[in-house]
């Protein structure tokens, strides 16, 4: 258990300092592979190669430590001891997911969509079990990648909302950011030019922001084939080199492929069909190195394109009929109506009208098929050209009105405006940023002038607050100390009523009192004046004696 928590330890130190370049990819690799040797846990040697798989950008390469991978988390699962042990359970089984995905992963770069598909089911099926939210949404995004590819768009959008429902919730950056990238890449393939610009550029501010480099070669990649399909062929130039130059710096050679494939495209535009040629041939000697059979398909149709305008129809046609071919085994549905359309440009330029006819309607039908209006417009184009040259007046006018709607559709001026639009709000923003980043030292001064104002103005309000505070309870303490003032005031009212009142009674009885005594006095007086006083009594009692 302590060697599995510094095995973490150490793995994330490594990954911490992981640089792009790929002396520094092959010094973590080896690194992880001398760990990997000297541990004999299982759960050990999965994390290991997880991050192993990780770190490695060769398709040749990685592929070999997922199967490893697989291996051992399938081994642990027919175990009773892990399946009695509802932890462990769950450690291989996410494992066994993840192997999954990546298994679907390298399918979809070599073309075999089915395969794909059913390695991305198996692994949302034990992701699901598992409640792995950010694995699910993970899930999602791939299968619907697949299901783009097959041109089965109605249940492209279902499953790209559901990943993306989750990434919301779950706070998944990056995961929302590339699924932001497929569905705008969607919108792009069927013509909604202000929607796919939307979602490439909510994309690219989060990739910025977690500096996530592959993300950011991707949407910058999708942007130039964006604004090439509008014409802006230098402004489309600027971005894809500044996907080349991402990709590079991580080794992302599918991606570099990709961009050389582009580059080439828009030399081809730019009437360098020199530099066209040599950057096409480049990506397909590298996507034969990495066995991509669906980004060979579309290099082969461009070198063919270069070789048709400068009029070598046999290597054209040489060429095309290779990428067709390619594209039919793969199931690449759309590559395979551009086929299509190349085939019937050929056979029209060497003569061969009904031969081109029914390349033509092959292609238009797929397209239709599939929903992508660039596909509809080439081949119903060609389609009116012929027709109107047979006096097919009736067929001819159909084409002619279903080449312009889906040309409106791809270059309305509305949506023109709006991703020019958008592309400069972002170069604005981007620019005002690297304004922000020169004067930063002026700024820190700014802010810390600004926080200790801040701070002081704090301050006093506490000391406003607390005045205001004390003001408060003060009055709070008056009014109560005035309220019992008045209850006083009334008690000593009343007590000095009651106290009149018992003087008042007091007089009365004083004065009733006076009366009666008054009263008793003069009873006193009238008796004392009709009895003889003693004086008088002892001479009467003398003269009587006298007179006996």
């Amino acid at each position: 258990m302590l060697f599995r928590v510094f095995l973490i330890y150490i793995v994330s130190v490594l990954l911490s300092n992981r640089c792009g370049n790929l002396s520094a990819q092959n010094k973590l690799v080896d690194s992880l592979n001398v760990l990997l040797t000297k541990t004999s846990a299982d759960t050990s040697k999965c994390l290991l190669l997880s991050q192993m798989i990780e770190a490695e950008s060769d398709d040749n390469v990685w592929p070999t430590y997922n199967d490893q991978l697989l291996r051992i988390a399938e081994k642990n699962l027919n175990m009773p001891s892990v399946s009695e042990n509802e932890n462990l359970k769950m450690i291989y089984l996410k494992y066994k997911a993840d192997a999954l995905n990546n298994k679907g992963y390298l399918f979809n770069v070599q073309g075999n969509f089915e395969k794909a598909l059913q390695n991305y089911y198996r692994s949302l099926d034990i992701r699901e079990k598992v409640k792995d939210q950010k694995g699910i949404a993970n899930s999602l995004s791939n299968i619907g990648v697949i299901y783009f590819n097959q041109g089965k768009i109605s249940k492209v959008m279902e499953t790209y909302e559901k990943g993306l429902s989750i990434q919301k919730n779950i706070g998944d950056k990056r995961g929302l950011a590339l699924t932001l990238n497929n569905i705008g890449y969607l919108f792009q393939s069927q013509g909604d030019i202000a929607k796919a610009v939307d979602y490439f550029h909510q994309s690219l501010v989060i990739q910025e922001q977690i500096g996530d480099k592959y993300g950011q070669s991707v949407c910058y990649n999708n942007i130039g084939k964006m604004l090439e399909m509008q014409g802006e062929n230098a402004d489309a130039m600027k971005m894809i080199m500044m996907s080349l130059k991402l990709r590079q710096e991580i080794n992302f050679k599918q991606g570099i492929a990709e961009c050389y494939v582009n580059i080439g495209l828009l030399n081809n535009k730019l009437g360098d069909k020199h530099k066209a040629m040599e950057y096409n041939f480049m990506a397909l000697k590298l996507l034969e190195q990495i066995d991509n059979k669906n980004g060979m398909g579309y290099a082969l149709a461009n070198i063919a394109r270069i070789y048709f305008n400068e009029n070598k129809l046999d290597s054209a046609q040489k060429y095309f009929a290779m990428s067709g071919k390619i594209r039919d085994e793969v199931g690449d549905k759309k590559g395979l109506a551009e086929a299509y359309y190349n085939m019937g440009t050929i056979s029209l330029k060497i003569g061969k009208i009904a031969e081109a006819s029914a390349h033509f309607k092959k292609g238009l039908q797929m397209g239709q098929e599939l929903g992508y209006p660039s596909d509809i417009k080439d081949n119903s184009g060609q389609l009116y050209k012929i027709y109107k040259s047979q006096g097919d007046a009736k067929n001819a006018l159909v084409m002619y009105e279903l080449h312009c709607r889906m040309n409106d559709s791809l270059n309305n001026e509305s949506a023109r405006k709006a991703s020019i639009k958008t592309q400069l709000k972002y170069e604005y923003e981007k620019q005002s940023a690297a304004d922000s980043v020169a004067h930063a030292k002026e700024s820190e001064v700014k802010n810390a002038e600004l926080a200790k104002q801040s701070a002081e103005i704090k301050a006093k309000k506490n000391q406003q607050y607390a005045l205001f505070g004390g003001l408060g309870l003060v009055m709070i303490l008056a009014g109560f100390m005035y309220n019992r003032f008045k209850i006083t005031q009334k008690q000593k009212g009343i007590i000095e009523s009651q106290k009149l009142e018992v003087e008042s009674q007091k007089y009365l009885v004083e004065e009733k009192q006076k009366e009666i005594l008054d009263s008793i006095h003069y009873a006193r007086r009238i008796q004392m004046a009709q009895i003889p006083s003693e004086k008088r009594v002892n001479a009467m009692i003398k003269a009587s004696r006298t007179n006996c």
